[in-house]
């Protein structure tokens, strides 16, 4: 029976296993749902503080790989610096819109909307309605919108000349 101890050893670990599965599932569910959504300026934030450390990071090895002597690894480093460079740029560049598209329609929970709103100060809310006033084309001032409205597509004097 020399195998009988490495079975009961190979069944015990797949036990724990799937007990650890379950918890993950079990708590890790809750620890989700009970995670606030994020405003737009806290998830911009935290995607230029996570280019930001990468970039941290990546500066300590390619250092660490001068001193060693590793030229092609450090070659290496430096294309990743780049990018995550080009992140970092990209990070600061996210607008509201991209906050919605990238961030919000992700969240599962029905009340995200109303979780974002609450976190959200007034300069946030009034980025958030600008960028709705551009989608549905009504980003002109009420005189702007006044004047363009009072205007025919062709004037009568410009069907007449047409017409000759």
């Amino acid at each position: 029976m020399p195998g009988e101890g490495a079975e009961l050893v190979q069944v015990a670990g797949m036990k724990l296993t799937l007990i650890g599965l379950i918890l993950c599932l079990c708590f890790g569910g809750i620890a989700q749902a009970a995670t606030p959504v994020k405003s737009y300026r806290e998830w911009k934030a935290e995607k230029v503080q996570v280019a930001s450390s990468q970039i941290g990071l990546l500066k300590a090895r390619i250092a660490s790989a001068q001193i060693i002597g590793h030229k092609e690894q450090s070659e290496n480093i430096k294309k990743q610096i780049d990018q995550e460079q080009w992140n970092l740029d990209v990070a600061k560049d996210l607008s509201v819109t991209d906050y919605f598209v990238l961030y919000l329609s992700q969240i599962p929970d029905a009340d995200r909307f109303k979780q974002a709103a609450v976190r959200m100060n007034v300069t946030e809310i009034e980025e958030m309605m600008k960028a709705y006033s551009e989608a549905v084309g009504a980003s002109q001032t009420p005189n702007e919108n006044l004047s363009q409205s009072n205007k025919l597509p062709i004037q009568a004097g410009e069907i007449r000349d047409q017409m000759k």
